[in-house]
């Protein structure tokens, strides 16, 4: 084994090729193993987290049931007090550290996100680690905060902050309440799904106080503790039944409801998860398996089109092995032999471009960091011993798939026909070199389809008509008053300023039941000032926006997307619809086009616009302002002085709203990035493998090619004969691969609710391209034979 690896032969420009390709082959399922465990590995940082559990329920939405997180705060205490197995049940506020707050200590201010507000039970539910204070008592009593290490030091320079009071203000309305500090905190290292720096027990009672009226309730996210070695499915069955009767009697207080979507939310309306399933699998929206699914696959492809590559290279070069082997087999050495000797070359082979592809992998760590907006760390939250595991599974995995055929083919053959005839076992070399070349331009054809149908979909999506206008939107997210809105409006430069309760890279929450006609629709509910649309520049089908000419708009005003007016019916405009549990009436003054605000993934959902007075000053915390471009820079000087006088110690924080938009496209960017990456890689491998099967059958028959051309052929027509046949390989790995490219690129294209159609030029497209490639790739190796001096070869031979 160690003379055939010394051979000079082995280490010339074949044996190279073959380990790079392996090499970039491993670090692309390297890559992905790190990104799939770092996944894997939420929650994963407590071994009680095993016996947490989440609720979602399914609520009615746009006359259909839609699964959501967000839970009715009357079930968190319907499910406290019936369920004997749960040891703790906690609730955490609908709001769930969006927004800023501010936040005044002794000396300073800051404006802070990701605070929850939860109910008194939080941490016997969540273990997390306490550097000070007490586990058992914290969050115990109205008006207290725990927060973690670094914001004690951000906000106090020290972590011994136990007793101290810190003055909290969500809304410049509202009045700033103070918190007694209980504790201080560890944030676990390994990724969680609950991401704050500060968790707060509010005096509202609203999540500590059981509802006593039907229409009292506030949305919440519920966590359940259980008990050790519970019936998880015996208590399904318990929390459904409470759920069952819960909202059946919420039901029954409604005079109008659809019955449809009553029956198919009684009839299975409540799961529980575990933490995991929620981050794998989860209810609402894309789990981490819609993502790594496809990377996988992706990555295994590559693998297979490396292995593929290395055993066509094998295939290749096998005919310099051939009578060395023969001799081996005449002298008396077994086939297992020759099997271990040949699955031991290939086994180092293996090992070198595996340590290869694992320093690439390392060397890649902040680029993969960035593509998948992660933070993987090999030192923090990555299993060593469990990767090591899947590094070596995925070596012996390499081993034998690569070790197959060269195993078959020497250990069959028979040594007399190799010394008679030297090409004498070359028809299977060559069927299995052009299966092999069949399977690489097939996968490569499978990438290079998908990365075109995904920049065809990315183009669609910036180029399509939103419905609304991102550009030239400064977004401050912010408590918010009337009067610094209007010195904002009066600036130059300034087109129009509003707020609203909606964010565009956020799904909407607050669901708004309304009764038209006998019926009862629920819809989102968006709070909105007069010159919100004006600012998003949205199209108006019927009728007017907000006004401050029109007094009553504040009052009993509301604008409909299409959406919410096919939802209610034709001709909508000026008839009065009755919203909310006060059913207080509301006249329809406008109708405006469906905008995709949260992208093109999930179709617009029915919306009514008001005026924030019904739902007050809290409802809104997103500011949007219209600015003229030629004066960006001076316009938002002008407002950081008007922040400063409204909220003095504060730092100003605004983003464009056209960035945040295109954040929404941002993992599909990424992804098409990556298909790119494995696109070229893919292509890359593939021609190398033509090229260096080529070489060898142009060695192999440069006699004959010599022959030829003594005999009066061109280069040319060596080139259309040996071209035949290879751009008809190309042609088939084109068909084979195309019902699966279809398959796949179909069912991706269907996460889009506003899609292309499928763009079958990409395929023609593409088999054009794999023909030239192969075209070219053929001529620049009959090129290498065009100066060669065919007396020269005759003579040698």
């Amino acid at each position: 084994m160690v003379s055939i690896l010394l051979n000079r032969k082995t280490y010339n420009t074949t044996f190279f090729i073959s380990i790079i390709g392996l090499a970039l082959g491993l670090t692309s399922l390297i890559v992905i193993t790190l990104y799939l465990n770092y996944e894997l590995n939420y929650d994963g940082w407590s071994p009680e987290l095993k016996n947490i559990y989440g609720a979602g329920v399914l609520d009615e939405v746009n006359d259909k049931g839609e699964w959501t997180y967000y839970c009715d705060s009357r079930m968190g205490f319907a499910l406290r007090s019936g369920m004997p197995d749960v040891k703790a049940l906690t609730m955490i506020s609908v709001a769930e550290g969006r927004g800023q707050i501010g936040v005044t200590t002794e000396n300073n201010s800051f404006l802070e996100k990701d605070m929850l507000d939860c109910d008194s039970s939080f941490f016997d539910v969540f273990p997390y680690k306490f550097i000070a204070g007490d586990r058992k008592t914290a969050l115990k009593n109205p008006n207290t905060i725990v927060i973690s290490e670094s914001l004690a030091k951000k906000w106090f320079g020290t972590k011994e902050v136990v007793g101290k009071s810190v003055t909290l203000k969500r809304w410049n309305q509202d009045k700033s309440i103070s918190y007694q500090v209980d504790g201080v905190i560890e944030l676990p290292a390994k990724p969680s799904q609950l991401r704050f720096t500060a968790i707060y027990h509010s005096s509202g009672g609203n999540l500590d106080i059981p509802p006593t009226d039907l229409g009292e309730t506030m949305p919440c996210r519920i966590f359940i503790r259980l008990n050790p070695g519970v019936n998880t499915e015996r208590l399904q069955t318990l929390a459904y039944g409470i759920y069952a009767r819960e909202m059946g009697m919420l039901y029954d207080s409604r005079r109008n409801h659809n019955l449809t979507v009553r029956n198919k939310i009684l009839a299975g309306g409540f799961r529980l998860q575990s933490l995991k399933d929620i981050h794998i699998h989860p209810l609402q929206g894309k789990g981490i398996m819609n993502i790594a699914a496809p990377l996988i696959g992706l990555s295994f492809l590559l693998l297979l089109l490396a292995v593929t590559n290395f055993t066509n290279l094998s295939v290749a070069a096998s005919f310099y092995r051939i009578k060395s082997i023969s001799v081996k087999k005449i002298l008396g050495a077994s086939r297992i032999h020759l099997m271990l000797e040949i699955l031991g070359e290939v086994a180092i082979k293996c090992l070198i471009a595996l340590l290869l592809g694992c320093l690439l992998s390392v060397l890649l760590l902040p680029f993969i960091n960035d593509i998948f907006q992660v933070s993987i760390s090999l030192k923090q939250n990555i299993n060593l011993p469990v990767f090591v595991l899947q590094l070596l599974g995925v070596f012996i995995m390499t081993c034998m798939l690569s070790a197959v055929y060269p195993c078959l083919f020497f250990t069959n053959f028979s040594p007399l026909g190799a010394f008679r005839d030297e090409n004498g076992s070359m028809n299977k070399r060559q069927f299995v070199g052009n299966s092999l070349i069949v399977l690489q331009f097939s996968i490569t054809v499978v990438f290079i389809i998908s990365l075109i149908v995904m920049t065809m979909q990315i183009r669609y999506m910036q180029k399509s008509d939103l419905g609304f206008s991102p550009m030239e939107l400064l977004h401050i997210e912010s408590p918010v008053n009337s009067r610094m809105i209007n010195e904002i409006e009066q600036l130059p430069g300034v087109k129009y300023a509003g707020v609203s309760s909606q964010k565009s890279n956020q799904e909407d929450d607050f669901l708004f039941e309304t009764s038209y006609e006998g019926q009862m629709k629920k819809m989102f509910l968006v709070s909105v000032g007069y010159q919100t649309l004006h600012a998003l520049n949205v199209q108006i089908l019927q009728g007017r926006l907000f006004s401050k000419e029109y007094g009553l708009d504040s009052e009993n005003a509301v604008v409909l997307n299409k959406a919410a007016a096919d939802l209610l019916g034709k001709n909508i405009l000026g008839k009065t619809i009755y919203g909310g549990k006060d059913r207080f009436p509301l006249t329809v003054v406008g109708v405006i086009n469906d905008f995709k605000y949260h992208g093109f993934e999930k179709k617009v959902s029915p919306s009514a616009y008001m005026i924030n007075t019904h739902i007050g000053s809290s409802g809104t915390s997103h500011l949007l302002i219209k600015i003229n471009d030629r004066e960006k820079m001076m316009v938002i000087g002008k407002i950081k002085g008007i922040w400063e006088r409204y909220y003095p110690g504060y730092p100003l924080r605004y983003d464009f709203l056209e960035d945040e938009y295109n954040q929404l496209n941002a993992d599909h960017e990424r992804l098409k990035n990556i298909y790119y990456i494995f696109s070229i890689v893919s292509l890359l491998l593939a021609l190398i493998g033509l090229f260096a099967l080529t070489t060898f059958m142009i060695r192999q028959r440069l006699k004959e090619f010599s022959i030829r051309k003594t005999l009066g052929a061109s280069s040319a027509t060596i080139l259309t004969m040996i071209s035949r046949k290879y751009l008809r390989l190309v042609l088939i790995a084109n068909f084979l691969a195309y019902p699966v490219v279809f398959f796949w690129a179909n069912n991706w294209l269907d996460n889009f609710a506003y899609r292309i159609h499928m763009p079958f030029g990409a395929f023609i497209v593409t088999t054009v391209l794999s023909l030239i490639a192969t075209g070219i790739t053929l001529a620049i190796q009959i090129g290498s034979i065009a100066g060669v001096n065919p007396v020269k070869h005759l003579k040698s031979n």
